[in-house]
């Protein structure tokens, strides 16, 4: 169950960016070996649209899209356009992208990271992206700049998208910091392999009555203010150590803008100053999370508990073009 109010970054979509991503790149053939940095990649065969998509190859400048005619897209289809010279992207961990949309009717563009949006932070998790988005993606380099088309179901009716979508920086999927001591009256966990805490069991004793924001992990990365956008992991317990929501679970990030009422009061106030990289314990009483009364919300009544791993931040809030 997910209980965050998630934002749609572009006007005319109702899914957020990063799955606007997924279904680009969903069920994309397999492409050739690119040749080495800067040279660009290829051009594509001539049975494929991406041979009717010109895109400008001037890294660190917003994409320049001619499209040769209207473009339809049945089959997502993708390349990578320019090869970077940085680390090999890996499962696992978090690609920061900046990208622009562009409408494959008109040529239109839809969205731009140049022009207000924040770039993209998306998990490279087949679970959450799909197996052929995940290995697009994971034969990717950081520097890169990559095209892919897809199309999207819209209020509208079905739009057909190229993304083209700068590769900047690849931060761990995962909380990494100093480990530090937490009180042991605070409800216990463990971590899995791949990071993802497991409650060990329902935390003994009363709840406390005030908001418990413990750091697990001190990560070595900006201290977040209110206005940023936070990109996270997470896991959800009632005091019961009933689960009821996990990021993990999903394969994919959540992300929000701090402190403007987005999420509950505790979130707001327990990440407040956290830096990024760091992993925290939040108990959150019922007046910071949905109240006291159950009639008018499911966990109305319950003291929350949460693991959150603080992956990464924008400086400021998305913007629409």
């Amino acid at each position: 169950m997910t209980i965050f109010t998630r934002r749609a970054l572009l006007r005319a979509l109702p899914l957020p960016l990063a799955a606007l991503t997924l279904a680009a790149c969903e069920g994309e053939k397999k492409k050739e070996a690119q040749p080495a940095n800067p040279a660009p990649a290829k051009p594509a065969d001539a049975q494929s649209l991406l041979a009717k998509v010109q895109v400008s190859q001037e890294l660190g400048q917003e994409p320049k899209v001619t499209l040769d005619g209207k473009l339809d897209v049945t089959q997502p289809e993708s390349q990578v356009l320019v090869k970077g010279d940085g680390a090999r992207l890996t499962a696992g961990s978090l690609a920061i992208m900046k990208s622009l949309f562009v409408n494959g009717a008109d040529g239109q563009v839809l969205q731009s990271s140049w022009q207000g949006a924040l770039p993209e932070a998306l998990l490279l998790n087949e679970k959450g992206i799909g197996p052929d988005a995940f290995k697009f993606l994971t034969s990717a380099n950081v520097g890169s700049r990559l095209l892919m088309l897809g199309k999207q179901e819209t209020q509208q009716g079905p739009l057909s998208l190229v993304q083209v979508a700068d590769v900047i920086e690849q931060v761990p999927g995962r909380a990494v910091g100093k480990s530090e001591k937490l009180d042991p009256k605070l409800p216990k966990y463990t971590l899995g392999e791949d990071g993802n805490p497991i409650l060990t069991g329902a935390p003994e004793g009363q709840p406390p009555q005030e908001l418990v924001a413990a750091t697990a992990i001190k990560g070595a990365g900006r201290q977040v203010k209110n206005g940023d956008t936070l990109v996270m992991q997470y896991r959800g317990w009632g005091w019961d150590g009933k689960e009821f929501d996990s990021s993990w679970q999903r394969g994919s990030v959540f992300s929000f803008q701090l402190g403007s009422g987005q999420v509950i009061q505790g979130w707001d106030k327990g990440l407040l100053g956290a830096t990024v990289g760091s992993q925290l314990l939040l108990v959150i009483p019922p007046a910071l999370a949905y109240g006291n009364d159950p009639k008018q919300h499911q966990l109305g009544g319950q003291t929350l508990i949460f693991v959150v791993d603080l992956l990464h931040s924008f400086d400021g809030a998305v913007t629409n073009k």
